[in-house]
């Protein structure tokens, strides 16, 4: 056991405990998301938000005045919507990153190479550990948000 945590904690294992490091981050951060709010109606508020959107710059480039004017009425609507939705997401945001704070100081103390963290064969170079761990974050994050259905495609 003290052999396999030695060699997550050098590279190449390292990078691989960073990106598992990640998905368990993001995960909390989803299931913090569903525990607090109301996740179906947050989903659906933004699929309206986008459509509102949409809708909007399509009548603002065509310059049709009497879908502005139906649109223009539903904006109050569609501002709280937004409002409710930028709250959970900054209260969910505050919370993780207290969270990553905290575990991420720990778990760099643990790791002791910081300066070849990860190769990248694309670039051909070693990147740190704060490159690496941003790369893994937003790589994690948003493949992981997409396949929950947290970050909707284009439709």
């Amino acid at each position: 056991m003290v052999g396999i945590i030695e060699k997550l904690l050098q590279p190449p294992g390292s990078a691989v405990s960073i990106v598992l490091f990640c998905l368990a981050i993001e995960l909390m951060s989803i299931l913090i998301y569903r525990k607090l709010f109301d996740y179906k109606k947050l989903v659906r508020y933004q699929k309206e938000i986008t459509k509102w959107q949409r809708e909007y710059i399509s009548a603002l480039r065509s310059g049709d005045k009497k879908t502005l004017d139906r649109l223009e009425k539903k904006r109050q609507k569609i501002e709280s919507m937004q409002g409710e939705v930028m709250k959970a997401n900054f209260i969910v945001g505050l919370i993780m990153m207290g969270v990553i704070g905290v575990s991420l100081t720990i778990f760099r103390k643990l790791i002791t190479v910081e300066e070849k963290m990860a190769f990248i064969p694309l670039i051909n170079r070693w990147v740190s550990f704060g490159s690496w761990y941003f790369i893994a974050f937003f790589a994690v994050s948003f493949i992981f948000q997409r396949f929950v259905g947290i970050r909707q495609r284009e439709e």
